[in-house]
């Protein structure tokens, strides 16, 4: 009856060191997986700002083209109307200089 109260007493501190060491296992993956979700999430959030940096960027692009093309119109109703406004301008010479 010894033995099998030591026997039972040994296989039960196996069995309870095993289930020790499988819940550490567990705890080791729901950390990892936590950890990871963070990542992810931060990620996310990056990528979420550089979305609306490059929407903002776009936005900023379309508005500026739309003011040249407003502009060259502009430039190009003076020239046809021969506006005396555009010799009021100062043109100046290109001046290149040569290396010597």
């Amino acid at each position: 009856m010894q033995n099998l109260e030591r026997e039972f007493a040994k296989h039960r501190a196996q069995t309870k060191s095993e289930g020790d060491r499988r819940q550490e296992d567990v705890d080791a993956l729901e950390n990892r997986l936590a950890e990871a979700r963070r990542a992810a999430e931060a990620a996310r959030k990056r990528a979420e700002a550089a979305e609306k940096e490059v929407t903002a960027a776009r936005e900023e692009a379309a508005a500026a083209g739309d003011r040249v093309k407003k502009m060259e119109a502009e430039a190009k109703k003076r020239e046809q109307s021969g506006s005396s406004e555009n010799s009021k301008v100062p043109v100046y010479p290109l001046q290149t200089s040569s290396p010597q």
